[in-house]
């Protein structure tokens, strides 16, 4: 029995300015997401976003986009498979909102 291998190469991705990069943590936070050459810069500015659940899961929510809007640490014993992230704005540059009229308990 014989068992045929072959390696496929990790596509490039492309982020800001025409950037290439096959780690998507890594082009990410190094050159920001991807956006069309007219455009000059990322869009959209913010991302509205609502939430449905009862009163818990909407309040958890809402701690996890407070969480992600800031920087959150990696793993230090690994920091390449668990990098730092910089935070929602910094990372995408753009805003997540979660407007009170768009959190509906159930």
């Amino acid at each position: 029995m014989s068992l045929e291998t072959y390696h496929v190469e990790e596509p490039e991705l492309l982020f800001g300015d025409n950037k290439r990069s096959v780690d998507v943590k890594t082009g990410l936070l190094v050159f920001g997401p991807y956006y069309l050459p007219e455009d000059k810069k990322p869009r959209p500015s913010e991302i509205r976003i609502g939430i449905i659940g009862d009163g818990d899961t909407i309040a958890k929510a809402k701690l996890w986009i407070e969480k992600c809007r800031g920087y959150i640490e990696g793993k230090s014993d690994n920091p390449y498979l668990f990098p730092s992230f910089p935070g929602i704005t910094k990372a995408f540059k753009c805003e997540l909102i979660a407007p009170s009229k768009l959190l509906k308990i159930m």
